[in-house]
């Protein structure tokens, strides 16, 4: 809640007290009315998980740039680290709680939405490329499609990065590395599933791990497999059903182009993979590569959790849209290894 400040309260109790008593009054002109607010301005509340040091607060902050130039009726409100986890984040835009929420893909399959699970088929995105032609690309309304049934709508989504192993002590670039390790990841069914086919002990705590999933620029740990790409992290902005409901259609129009502005402008800034494994190394970091037997064997290990997002028609067909889009692409570049320390 926004209060008035006690420097403020200070001076307007100084102004009242001069004109008591020189016993003047204020004139129409040095004492402008306060503006009435129009009929149709609305506060919305977006909710997130991340704090203001994280990529996600960047498309935030870039959201609520665009929307404001939009439309003046329209003004976001963001509230950063707000939620617990990003499942709590998904559930506050989806009672309705938050009007807006900005949270990763991979979230949502914690509460039954099933069709952004494609987003997380293991070795399917693994390049920049893709990620970015996919954010924007004709299969978002499908991806978005099962967020209705959790009275959620889709605005738009932005690639946040590419996501390896890393471990705490040596590069996990074989696939039995991860074996009965507890392998720190934000909790999602697709993920978790990956990781627990794979033999690690998925948790997400900020201690007690001796790996994780992660992104270079992101990492809690400091040795990767750089050229062992599980998928990409996705940032969805979501709007409340409910929500929509206080918006004019020229307000849902603008905060859609906002969210699209935003996403288009996040995206192309986005630094690639490969750049951020040189800052990681430059920061201290070791980057290690599996070689083409070792990936054959990750992607013969994963094939059990494809197969069960496959059972899903609807993912089955994202799954193969993907890949189609995928091989009009060109190989991800190389990730070159550094030694670390």
């Amino acid at each position: 809640m926004r209060t008035t400040t006690p420097g403020i309260r200070a001076g307007v109790a100084a102004t009242a007290l001069l004109v008591a008593l020189t016993g003047c009054t204020a004139s129409a002109s040095a004492a402008p009315a306060t503006p009435t607010p129009s009929a149709n301005q609305v506060v919305l509340t977006l909710t997130m998980y991340d704090d203001k040091d994280t990529p996600g607060a960047d498309l935030v902050s870039l959201f609520v740039t665009a929307a404001n130039a939009l439309d003046r009726t329209v003004t976001i409100s963001p509230h950063y680290a707000e939620a617990k986890d990003e499942t709590t984040a998904v559930n506050a835009v989806s009672s309705g709680t938050s009007d807006l929420a900005m949270v990763a893909s991979r979230a949502f399959d914690n509460v039954g939405v099933t069709t952004l699970q494609a987003l997380n088929t293991p070795f399917l995105i693994d390049s920049d490329a893709l990620a970015k032609a996919l954010a924007t690309g004709p299969q978002v309304p499908a991806l978005f499609a099962g967020l209705k049934d959790i009275n959620v709508i889709g605005l738009a989504m932005a690639p946040e990065g590419l996501r390896h192993p890393f471990g705490a002590v040596s590069a996990p670039v074989a696939v039995g590395d991860l074996a009965g390790q507890p392998v720190r990841s934000p909790q999602s069914q697709a993920v978790w599933s990956m990781l627990s086919t794979l033999g690690a002990k998925p948790m997400y705590a900020d201690s007690g791990y001796t790996a994780a999933e992660s992104e270079f620029d992101q990492s809690p740990a400091d040795h990767a497999a750089g050229n062992v790409t599980f998928f990409a992290k996705f940032d969805v902005l979501a709007l409340s059903a409910a929500a929509s409901k206080r918006l004019s259609a020229a307000q849902l129009t603008a905060l859609r182009q906002a969210a699209t502005k935003a996403t288009t402008e996040f995206t192309a800034n986005e630094e690639s993979d490969a750049s951020k494994a040189k800052d990681f190394c430059v920061a201290g970091g070791s980057v290690a590569l599996a070689s083409d037997a070792q990936l054959a064997a990750w992607k013969a290990a994963v094939q059990p959790a494809i197969a069960k997002l496959r059972s899903v028609a609807s993912t089955a067909r994202l799954i193969d849209a993907i890949g189609g889009v995928k091989a009009g692409l060109p190989a991800a570049p190389a990730v070159n290894p550094c030694p670390g320390p």
